[in-house]
């Protein structure tokens, strides 16, 4: 993790996750960057981003952090194990969207916008509406 406490999965149930997989040389990862700050931003209580370096420096993802001005917790893949477990193919950006409940709700490759971000969310909280019941049968006449 840089400069923060270790990120487990299960301490954010309840909330939805977005787990994005970046480095900062990947020219998708930095179109997509401003609309992830700006996601998170607007989704504080319910929304949780984390973003995943895949095998760079702690300076450089500093730096990285600084530039786009990332409010959310970064974690340092050294080897980029994590994304190989997770993501199955190296690929950058990945992202991956889990409900409320850790399950995965959405996973694509390549850049993100904030309506697709968005879409991922809504998506992900319907997780937690309650399941629709059958109308009452009429009563026999």
């Amino acid at each position: 993790m840089l400069d923060g406490p270790d990120f487990q999965l299960d301490h954010h149930l309840g909330s939805v996750v977005v787990m994005t997989f970046f480095a900062t040389w990947c020219p998708a990862c930095q179109v997509e960057q401003p609309d992830f700050v700006a996601f998170a931003a607007a989704h504080p209580d319910d929304t949780v981003v984390v973003a995943v370096d895949s095998a760079e420096s702690d300076d450089t993802v500093r730096a990285w952090r600084k530039k786009y001005t990332i409010p959310y917790t970064i974690a340092m893949d050294e080897y980029g194990h994590y994304q190989e477990a997770l993501a199955s193919r190296r690929v950058l950006p990945t992202t991956i969207v889990f409900d409320p409940h850790g399950y995965v709700s959405e996973w694509w490759y390549d850049c993100a916008d904030r309506d697709q971000l968005e879409a991922a969310r809504t998506k992900a909280l319907a997780a937690l509406a309650p399941a629709a019941s059958p109308s009452p049968s009429p009563a026999p006449a």
